[in-house]
């Protein structure tokens, strides 16, 4: 996405500066500069920044800071990495996205374009996701991804983004009920983990993985299209081995998961379908 510049007709006055939009501003309640475009402000003491649209004067309070290259790149990463992944709120995410793109551009040198970039598609993805309720695959999140590890071989986040990218382009909205489906995710993640077996993100995969495997087998025996009780059988084994491992886990949700997990698996329940010949939910 290109920088967003705007013109203002601001009348000239010796207090005039240039800044950037830190987050979206509003004139009754529409967006009428976006996040991350330039902009030429005054300052008022009282009424802080002030921008001028289409000839009427906007009040920015603080949603303008100065063009400063030092200055400007580490407030702007302040501002994205602020924000909570569990926000639901879309007009936020969108001017956060905006804000990341724009920095992209305008601060090419900054030391600070690293995490910048990598924030970038994270919160891409986490837009798309709300968006469309997670019924599609994020091209945008995948393409700003890829790109992060193409700038930086060995950046700080290549780990967590070679992760994610198989997530993400594994993901599905619905099962439908077919095995074929976690099935195929289970073995993606297991051949992404034994490329990467010291990854950081080992314990969030083998996670993944053991889900896979679990409603992969409960769908080959209790699926709508299930024939006979039995094939399921060797996928929930190699589930019960992953979730073992993972009572050891340093992270306490993480194996509490896996207890209920290992709990249910041993009581014959399913996780998250009901069909007329399948055992009870999960717990």
């Amino acid at each position: 996405m290109r920088l967003h510049t705007l013109l203002f007709s601001l009348a000239v006055s010796a207090g005039a500066k240039t800044g950037i939009a830190l987050y979206p501003i509003r004139d009754h309640g529409k967006v009428v500069v976006k996040a991350g475009a330039i902009v030429e402000y005054t300052e008022d003491r009282n009424r802080g920044s002030i921008v001028s649209f289409l000839g009427k004067e906007i009040h920015a309070y603080g949603s303008i800071i100065p063009l400063d290259p030092d200055f400007a790149p580490s407030r702007i990463y302040i501002a994205l990495q602020q924000t909570p992944q569990s926000t639901k709120d879309i007009a936020t995410l969108e001017g956060l996205v905006d804000l990341a793109d724009a920095a992209l551009k305008a601060f090419p040198r900054s030391p600070t374009l690293e995490h910048i970039e990598a924030l970038d598609a994270l919160l891409t993805y986490q837009l798309n996701s709300l968006r469309t309720d997670g019924k599609t695959t994020s091209a945008d999140a995948l393409a700003k991804a890829h790109r992060y590890m193409i700038h930086y071989p060995q950046g700080k986040y290549r780990d967590e983004l070679e992760w994610k990218t198989v997530l993400w382009t594994n993901e599905v909205y619905e099962i439908e009920g077919e095995a074929a489906i976690p099935l195929r995710q289970a073995r993606a993640y297991e051949k992404f983990y034994a490329l990467h077996p010291a990854s950081t993100y080992s314990e969030e995969i083998q996670e993944h993985l053991a889900d896979s495997y679990r409603l992969g087998g409960d769908l080959l025996d209790y699926g709508p299209d299930a024939k006979k009780h039995g094939p399921g059988e060797p996928y929930r084994a190699k589930a019960k081995g992953i979730y073992e491992s993972l009572l050891k886990s340093g992270d306490p949700v993480r194996a509490a998961k896996a207890l209920v997990a290992l709990y249910n698996i041993q009581r014959g329940h399913v996780p998250g379908f009901m069909t007329p010949t399948s055992p009870p939910m999960d717990w």
